[in-house]
């Protein structure tokens, strides 16, 4: 299978990530949780489509498996620069003020607590990870084991409940990239930058 900068395996467009504003999405259906008291509203492209996003050559730490409310999760982090950094804050911003009417930024899988700041993005069942021929291969593979890839992430929806506003998104597909280091080395390096 081949990789293309537009479209995902399946078909799916992506958002273009080098002019991405305030107008390259918006919101959707909301949802409303009257047992919770919580609502969660789509987030869709500027086109009303799924909202996609490439994040082209990142470092990963590898797969990483935890246990939330008795369920198996298995998360990806990945590295960000700057430009990142500022279209996911773009959209926390957004779909904070949407829901509160207020300042503030509901991106909170984006952690800044390191040397550089780190994207938490899920896997789910649609995940799918291609090695460096675009054949299909599991996640497992990569549990805890650096490496770089072209990650696309799938935006979803922002959910709301009590004071807790947060951006949901999956991890929608990753191309392994054996051409570049992957070692703790060339993380350093790419932090500095």
């Amino acid at each position: 299978m081949n990789r293309t900068d537009q479209k995902t395996h399946d078909g799916l467009r992506i958002t273009d990530h080098k002019n991405f504003s305030e107008e390259s999405f918006g919101f959707g259906n909301t949802i409303k949780y009257s047992r919770f008291d919580a609502e969660k509203t789509r987030l869709l492209s500027a086109k009303g489509k799924t909202l996609l996003l490439r994040i082209p050559n990142c470092l990963s730490f590898g797969v990483k498996k935890s246990t939330k409310y008795r369920k198996m999760e298995f998360t990806l982090p990945i590295s960000l620069d700057e430009e990142f950094v500022s279209i996911f804050d773009t959209i926390g911003e957004k779909c904070y003020t949407h829901v509160n009417n207020s300042d503030g930024n509901a991106m909170t899988c984006l952690s800044r607590n390191g040397k550089s700041p780190v994207l938490y993005a899920k896997l789910d069942d649609e995940t799918i990870f291609f090695d460096e021929n675009g054949e299909p291969i599991g996640h497992r593979e990569y549990r805890d084991l650096w490496f770089r890839s072209d990650a696309v992430v799938r935006i979803e929806s922002v959910y709301a409940a009590d004071d807790v506003t947060s951006v949901q998104m999956k991890l929608h597909e990753v191309w392994i990239r054996s051409d570049l280091p992957s070692d703790e080395t060339s993380d350093s390096l790419v932090s500095e930058e």
